[in-house]
């Protein structure tokens, strides 16, 4: 006696199983990242850094100085704020140079602190200085500009500050 065969019936009902599994598994899939965009794009921004006035930096200074610069910064929220700070000296007059200074990170406690720091000339920026003095300019200005952004939070709001201008003079 021999065994019938299988019907055809039975194979297609496999495949459809498995068709049916792997749609299943990509439509799951695919809910689940809809889900985490939409709890993303709903939370709330994080936004506790401010400053309420001006970054005042030292007026004048020769080629290679530091520059003093003093401010407040405050963190409206309720506890310490860790955040990366994203640095660079800029010139305004002549325009058109950029140099970037580097990335720190820092914590900021709640409420408002007032500082006080003294920012070292980047060798970039002295040499940068020192070749358009060179070029018959009697000084070359500069701003401190920086980009503050908390970390540790879905929708984190950077925070952007810049310095009075900076006149740099020849020795």
């Amino acid at each position: 006696m021999t065994t019938p065969p299988v019907p055809v019936i039975a194979r297609r009902h496999r495949a459809i199983t498995t068709a049916f599994v792997v749609l299943s598994c990509v439509v799951l899939a695919l809910a689940v990242f809809g889900a985490l965009v939409i709890a993303h794009l709903a939370a709330k921004p994080f936004d506790p850094l401010y400053f309420p006035g001006q970054h005042v930096a030292s007026a004048t200074v020769h080629v290679g100085q530091d520059v003093t610069v003093t401010a407040t910064r405050c963190n409206r929220s309720s506890k310490p704020v860790v955040y990366h700070a994203v640095k660079e000296w800029v010139s305004v007059d002549p325009p058109g140079s950029t140099v970037p200074v580097g990335d720190t990170s820092a914590t900021e406690a709640p409420g408002c602190t007032n500082f006080t720091f003294k920012d070292p000339m980047p060798p970039l920026v002295v040499s940068r200085t020192n070749g358009l003095l060179s070029t018959g300019l009697k000084s070359v200005t500069w701003r401190i500009a920086a980009v503050d952004t908390p970390e540790g939070h879905n929708r984190p709001v950077t925070v952007s500050w810049a310095t009075t201008p900076i006149v740099v003079t020849a020795k």
